[in-house]
């Protein structure tokens, strides 16, 4: 069955980033780059995207090798191979750009809350170290302020940990900093954790507004119409909203839905 989003299409961008960072010619574009100021780029070079939906849609630019988009080097072509190669052999469904950069966005989000809260612990570098099991040798810079130890800490998380580390909202009350979640090796996580939180009810979006589908009732009717032009309104400030007020918007958006 053929998912949202598939795991091996979440390690394909983290993986990407994280050997982009490690690249002195490519990075050198960036002072110290960290993962999520490389995210943050790739973003804003993807041009704003419509859902296929929305009222100035034209044709979906799906990830496939004729709408690769020329940003950060190889990224944009590597994305497309293996969303091409997942959704032929019918691991997932076809991802727009409009899609991705939801994603990247859901991954900065994340990740700028995460390095937040482990900041907000006053941890030295000894301590990360040991506590996230980053095995780092060399623990000379600037704790939390080096884009060394930022990325160490979001390979873990997202490419190479089995480990989930889930900030609690409370840690003095209980005592813990972390909600740690195991993962065996291979397991998948951030697929299904990503379609749930951002491309949940893009099927059903699709199906309600194609003339072919079924209609619903005249309410429900005229609860997606007025859903679909908040989200127009809202895509069109996207930039100025930021990441995180967009995401939140959407995830109340995605509620409203499937309400």
């Amino acid at each position: 069955m053929a998912v949202p989003y598939h795991e091996q299409m979440h390690t394909a961008i983290w993986t990407w980033i994280r050997e982009y960072s490690n690249s002195p010619t490519e990075a050198m574009m960036f002072v110290n780059p960290s993962a999520i100021l490389i995210l943050t780029e790739i973003i804003s070079r993807i041009p704003h995207e419509n859902p296929t939906w929305h009222p100035n849609a034209v044709v979906p630019s799906y990830l496939s090798s004729n709408w690769n988009i020329n940003i950060m080097g190889t990224f944009s072509e590597q994305m497309c191979t293996v969303a091409e190669h997942l959704h032929r052999t019918g691991q997932q469904q076809m991802i727009s750009w409009y899609d991705m950069k939801r994603i990247l966005q859901y991954y900065v989000s994340d990740a700028k809350e995460y390095i937040e809260h482990i900041k907000s612990l006053g941890w030295n570098n000894h301590q990360l170290n040991s506590y996230f099991g980053l095995n780092l040798n060399d623990l000379n810079f600037p704790p939390l302020n080096h884009p060394t130890i930022v990325n160490q800490l979001l390979w873990s998380r997202y490419l190479t940990g089995t480990r989930i580390f889930h900030p609690t909202e409370n840690p003095l009350h209980s005592g813990e900093m972390f909600v740690i979640e195991p993962l065996a090796r291979g397991e998948e996580y951030w697929g299904p954790r990503v379609s749930e939180d951002i491309l949940l009810g893009i099927q059903e979006e699709v199906i309600f507004y194609n003339p072919g589908g079924q209609e619903g009732d005249q309410e429900t009717s005229k609860k997606k119409e007025a859903l679909k032009k908040i989200q127009a309104i809202v895509d069109e400030v996207s930039d100025d909203i930021g990441d995180g007020g967009y995401l939140k918007l959407m995830n109340v958006m995605k509620e409203l839905w499937q309400s």
